[in-house]
């Protein structure tokens, strides 16, 4: 508001945002946001509503039960071999909207070699020649259940998680199993929810392949929904530069990917 210091209302009105009606504020009814000449920006915002070119319309209203990427079903997909010990991470969208409490997911095969899963949320980077890599630590201290009994299970997080700092955008899931070195047994339901998981990388760009004679959608190799990429040689991190990604991801030895849901608060 700096440039509006000392300036008279009928001097700067056309500079301002504005509703298409000018007389009453924002209602529950969508109304056009306008400069003061009462030109249209294409933007309409409601109560708890807004809808604008290229933003996907959301309605505050509308509170689903779970984000995430969905939980599959079955016995899951196995961890391939030197996956354990190891972070693996692939990509989620989230809104921006919600905040969650807890993590739920779908525990297809049981542990016989004391594998520890633990579960990681990190900001999205786009590292040269690879694509989409973690980047900087969201959340920590989630641990999967692994024993007892099959099917869907629910972990409280450790806190509040929410994504509204950034707004809607793309994240990254990690996971790490812990074992004494064997290749792990435990197994979780992979994402289900097809359309939106699989039109996520269009809107990322475009990488050379692995094999260098074409371009590949948001990564160097094929991420599907059951598979994600493999960090060689680095622990943990709470942040990872384009360097860490570089010289560390295993690209050929893709893991499987863990399909989760996040518990939305109502």
């Amino acid at each position: 508001m700096g440039t509006l210091t000392g300036q008279q209302i009928n001097n700067t009105y056309d500079g301002l945002l504005k509703l298409s009606d000018s007389t009453t504020g924002i209602t529950n009814s969508l109304q056009a946001i306008e400069d003061g000449l009462g030109n249209n920006t294409g933007s309409r915002i409601a109560t708890n509503y807004f809808t604008a070119p290229n933003v996907v319309s959301i309605d505050a209203n509308l509170v689903p039960d779970f984000m995430g990427c969905g939980v599959g079903t079955g016995s899951g997909t196995a961890f391939g071999t030197n996956t354990q010990n190891r972070l693996m991470y692939n990509i989620f969208y989230d809104t921006g909207v919600h905040s969650y409490s807890a993590i739920t997911y779908n525990l297809g095969t049981l542990t016989s070699s004391s594998d520890v899963v633990d579960f990681y949320f990190y900001s999205l980077q786009l590292v040269p020649t690879i694509g989409i890599a973690p980047k900087d630590l969201i959340m920590s201290g989630i641990t999967l259940t692994s024993t007892g009994s099959t099917g869907l299970k629910t972990t409280t997080l450790p806190s509040t998680l929410s994504f509204s700092g950034t707004g809607g955008g793309y994240y990254v899931s990690a996971w790490y199993v812990s074992n004494a070195g064997v290749t792990p047994t435990v197994r979780y339901g992979t994402p289900n929810v097809l359309t939106r998981n699989q039109s996520y990388m269009e809107s990322i760009g475009y990488f050379i392949n692995a094999t260098n004679n074409g371009i590949q959608l948001a990564s160097k190799n094929t991420l599907s929904l059951s598979t994600g990429y493999v960090i060689n040689n680095l622990p943990v991190q709470s942040t990872y530069s384009h360097n860490d990604i570089i010289t560390n991801l295993n690209s050929s030895n893709l893991a499987a990917n863990i399909g989760f849901g996040l518990n939305v608060i109502r």
